[in-house]
This record gives C-alpha cells, structure tokens and sequence, in this order.
C-alpha cells in the first residue's frame, strides 16, 4: 500500500523564489550602502578638517600675538628711580634712553571756606551759606552752581558735577567732640588758579595756597621746562610720572627697549603652532594618510604655509 506524501510548507518553488527575493533586496540595497559609506567618508573628512581648522586658527593668534611683539607697542619704559620717575612706553615709542632732571613736582592751588562763615556740625543738613544758587569763578571762566542736595555735603557735590577743573570736598578742621566741616576747593592742574565761589551775597573762599608749576631739565641741558601736571611726555610714546625731586647731579635715567620676554614667548608660541599644523597636515598624505588624503586642500595648505614662512 502506498503512502501519500505530506505537504509541510515547503516546497522548492518557495525556496528559490525566497532566493531571489534576497538577491534582488541585496542588489536594491548596493546604492544605500554606497551612500552609507559616502557619509561615513564625510563624516571623517568634516572631523579631519574641523581639526585642522583648530590647530590654523592657533597659528593665526600665534601669528597676530608675534606681531604685537614686533610692533609699536612692544617696546617697555624702565626707570634706572621709579621712586622718582616712573615710565610707561606706548605706541609710537622707540628705542633709546633719556635722562630727567626734576626740580620741582608742583603744586596744587587750594582754598577753604572763611572761618567767619556759619559753623558747620553736620555737613549733611547744614552748610556754610543758606542759598542754593552759588556762582563759581575759575581762573576767570564762571560756573553756575545750584545746590539741589541738602548741607555741605550737596554743595561740593554740585561743584564736582560742573566740571569746572577743581575738585570739591569737606574737612573736618575741628575734633570729634565738637566738629566744624568746612569746604575745601583744589585745582585740577598744578600751578596757580585763581578759585573763588559766591553766594550772591559774598564770595566765601581764602586761598590756602597757590600752586606752583612742576620743572624738569632734559638730558642735562639748561633750559627748564614747566608742566601743570606731573604726568609728562617726554617723546612720541613715552610717559613719565614726576614723583619727586631728584638730587642735584643725579639724574634719572629712562630707557625704552623691546619686551625681550614677551617676544621670545611669541616666537616659542609661533614655533610650536607651525609645527602642530605641519605634523596635522602630514597625516594626511600618503598611502596610510587621513580622511583627506589626496585633496587639493592638503595641498592648498601646505602652499598657505610656505606662503607664512
């Protein structure tokens, strides 16, 4: 007796038609993979070159950082007494050395309210003259002064806001016991300035005392030379600060040189940013080169460097 064959699911024509259906998914599937890799190669590219960019933007600031050391403004100012003369160089200095002879540093004109004036206890809540409007006159040139605070505290304070080249403040001339605030007014420049301030009844201010010129004398030469204000430019980028008087036959000596310090570190700076973009730049060249081996940009770049050298 025969036995009848038992159908299981399988037959040959499922199994080759499934063949072809791989086959052809895998055929289907080339272009997806080819983009695949294409972007993974991109990926990598945009990495090497995001890397690059790094270290050329290094170079750059390396290169701009030489440059101010080479620059105007890499020179220094030094002062053989900056006890009595300080220095500083800016743009426009050059190298070289100067001496200065001070004679005199100056002074400032001063003045105080009148001690025949209302006594003052509380500078915060009275003042010198029961007005409000004062006229200030400074070296001829006056100045409208409206005291919109409260005592002699409001009062100094408006005349520092009128910009009128003198400072404004209050001192106690008494004791902590029994005090007595009056108004003390200086020039801003040395030399004698003529101050006065009234209240439209009176001129309430007696010079204290009147200022006097700073001299100075160059390179031993004889001429002397007046200054209203203690810092002096003594050359195209070189300041000095008049501190004190120097002894007589003991001048100070002020020398302007390069910053040594600050251009050897920009050099050591420069050197090892050109050699972290060389040795970037050969990994990616040759048979075991980079994501951007055999671009034109590699290239390109060498070009930029030997254009920098």
């Amino acid at each position: 007796m025969s036995t009848s064959p038992i159908f299981t699911g399988v037959s040959s024509y499922a199994s080759d038609l499934q063949q072809v259906m791989s086959r052809a998914l895998s055929i289907a599937a080339l272009p997806l993979q080819q983009y695949q890799n294409q972007l993974q190669d991109m990926n990598s590219q945009a990495s090497a070159l995001s890397s690059l960019d790094t270290q050329f933007t290094a170079l750059q600031s390396a290169i701009q950082s030489l440059d101010s050391a080479l620059g105007p403004n890499s020179y220094t100012a030094t002062s053989s007494a900056p006890d009595i003369v300080s220095a500083s160089a800016g743009s426009g200095a050059f190298q070289g050395s100067v001496t200065l002879d001070v004679t005199s540093v100056g002074s400032y004109t001063s003045t105080i309210s009148h001690d025949t004036l209302p006594a003052v206890t509380d500078p915060y809540s009275s003042s010198v003259s029961s007005s409000q409007d004062f006229t200030l006159t400074v070296d001829g040139q006056t100045f409208q002064i409206h005291n919109s605070g409260t005592g002699l505290v409001g009062l100094a304070q408006a005349i520092n806001a009128a910009s009128a080249g003198v400072q404004a403040s209050v001192i106690n001339t008494g004791n902590s016991d029994s005090p007595s605030y009056r108004l003390v007014l200086r020039g801003n420049n040395l030399g004698p300035t003529a101050i006065q301030l009234n209240d439209g009844a009176q001129d309430l201010l007696d010079t204290l005392n009147t200022g006097t010129m700073a001299t100075y004398q160059v390179n031993g030469l004889p001429t002397t030379i007046q200054s209203n204000s203690r810092t002096v430019t003594l050359g195209p980028g070189l300041t000095v600060d008049l501190l004190q008087t120097t002894t007589a036959g003991q001048p100070v000596t002020i020398s302007v040189g390069r910053d040594k310090s600050g251009l050897s570190s920009a050099i050591s700076a420069f050197v090892d940013a050109y050699n972290a973009v060389v040795d970037a730049l050969d990994k990616q060249v040759g048979k075991d080169g980079g994501a951007l081996s055999g671009q034109s940009i590699i290239s390109s770049l060498f070009s930029s460097l030997r254009g920098i050298m």
